[in-house]
């Protein structure tokens, strides 16, 4: 045993002698740690084999990805100025105008759907509709940013015209009618789930979902009606202007993704003594 262990302690130095190259045999290929089979675990090695690897095709579909967000960002102010140059072109005078202060005749209520925009959908000028929108075109007496809304709008701005506005295929509206979970959008459609309820022996009869959806669509869009002409806001306007011409008045409509139009539901409230007959009664939207 000491002569073997001499012999290799000798072989070594002999190794060293002649430059450090070593002359010692390969240990066996079975060795775990020199097999054939294995990475290299030397610490250049281990450092280049851990290093992130980022492919090409990752790398490309982030620039694209990076170039497609300018691109919409900039769309957006190339268009700001082409529409004030068609403006100006139709009206010379039209900012001075608006810059004095505005006058709209109506307040409208509706989703915030990027599909609905108000005054695109109606055809209208600027100045010519106060908006106030929100998820599924909600009315509900708790809400501050929608009665603050509804408050400038009939006591500073006198508008004559309150308008609820829904729309047909309303996401909001589809998802009160399941029990599945959205965060803390799950707060704001309590509301719709309650009217669910209210009118769930009309809705459950109807077999057909997309249909059960419109229907809601329209319940919900009464009910907003409902309670806006049940506010303090619009009940002391009526009252106030009772010896003269009455308004706002109160109306529901619900547009149409899929073609383009406004349905007028027939359930406008011209004045206090019409309210008893907003009783949540069937309806047959007409085109306006």
């Amino acid at each position: 045993m000491r002569r073997g262990l001499a012999s290799s302690i000798s072989l070594r130095s002999s190794a060293i002698a002649r430059g450090g190259v070593s002359v010692l045999p390969r240990m066996a290929a079975s060795s775990p740690l020199h097999s054939t089979t294995s990475t290299c675990l030397c610490a250049r090695c281990a450092t280049a084999t851990t290093l992130p690897q980022r492919s090409i095709s990752t790398d490309d579909k982030l620039k694209d990805e990076m170039l497609r967000m300018r691109e919409s960002y900039n769309d957006l102010i190339n268009g700001n100025k082409e529409w004030v140059a068609q403006q100006l072109e139709k009206d010379p005078d039209l900012f001075k105008r608006l810059s004095a202060g505005q006058s709209p005749q109506v307040l409208w209520i509706g989703c915030s759907d990027s599909r609905v925009p108000a005054n695109v959908i109606t055809g209208s000028d600027p100045g010519s509709i106060f908006v106030h929108r929100n998820i599924a075109n909600t009315v509900v007496h708790t809400d501050m940013n929608l009665l603050s809304v509804l408050q400038y709008a009939v006591d500073v701005l006198q508008v004559k015209h309150v308008i609820v506005c829904g729309h047909y295929g309303c996401g909001g509206v589809i998802a009160s009618m399941t029990n599945n979970q959205f965060g803390m959008v799950d707060n704001w459609l309590r509301n719709l789930k309650d009217e669910y309820m209210l009118h769930r022996e009309e809705l459950e009869s109807i077999p057909n979902d997309a249909d059960r959806a419109k229907r809601m669509t329209e319940l919900h869009v009464i009910e907003g009606v409902y309670n806006v002409c049940r506010t303090s806001i619009i009940k002391d306007a009526w009252e106030r202007r009772k010896s003269a011409n009455v308004f706002p008045h109160v109306h529901g409509w619900v547009y149409g993704i899929h073609d383009g139009f406004v349905r007028d539901l027939n359930v406008s409230v011209r004045g206090p003594d019409d309210v008893p007959l907003l009783v949540r009664k069937p309806v047959n939207p007409s085109k306006c």
